[in-house]
């Protein structure tokens, strides 16, 4: 059961006002602790270069972590490692998510493209923390394909991309009546195609 509230709009990071920040993240494909690519290289330069308010953990849970984060002073960054290298993150495991909760007191999602899954980063660990927001980055989206779907500008040209067509099907079925036209970027041809087109 969740503990706390939600709010669309997150609160205000002010690292002036004592605030500390956790980034934690994931790489597809990594799995285990000593991998070739851990989560600061495979960054591409979009995290800040650690220094003195950037700090690097070797993991994403543990006493180790659990120290760096009481030592942080307010306007400090950590980076969490790679959560793919626990198994349990995908599973959304009770434990794994309740030791990510303790970290921290405020939960921001700012990955619309993960949000959808249940693993204990985007969804398991929402149950134990106070407060539970969605990210700047996030309301931009959700903003986007309200309208886009809500009430689009005709003509309305949908293309839909990925490998999974049957993850697609509520999508596709939803858009039908919507778009002049809707294109697979798989095979390149059109899906479907309304009559007053």
């Amino acid at each position: 059961m969740r503990r706390g509230s939600f709010s669309l709009f997150p609160p205000p990071v002010r690292p002036e006002a004592g605030g500390k920040i956790l980034l934690a993240s994931h790489l597809e494909g990594q799995r285990e602790k000593g991998s070739e690519i851990q989560l600061i290289s495979g960054c591409g330069g979009t995290v800040p270069a650690p220094g003195e308010n950037v700090a690097l953990a070797g993991d994403c849970i543990g006493a180790e972590v659990e120290n760096q984060v009481r030592g942080m002073r307010g306007g400090d960054v950590l980076l969490l490692e790679n959560l793919r290298f626990h198994a349990e993150e995908e599973k959304n495991d009770e434990a794994f998510s309740r030791a990510l909760a303790s970290l921290c007191d405020v939960y921001v999602n700012d990955a619309f493209g993960t949000a959808h899954r249940a693993h204990a980063s985007t969804e398991g660990m929402t149950h134990f923390v106070r407060t539970v927001a969605a990210g700047f980055l996030m309301i931009q989206e959700i903003r986007s394909l309200e309208k886009a779907l809500v009430n689009p500008e005709q003509p309305y040209v949908a293309i839909l991309g990925g490998a999974k067509v049957s993850d697609k099907i509520g999508v596709i079925q939803n858009l039908l009546d919507k778009v002049a036209r809707s294109l697979s970027e798989r095979d390149g041809l059109y899906v479907s195609q309304n009559s007053g087109d």
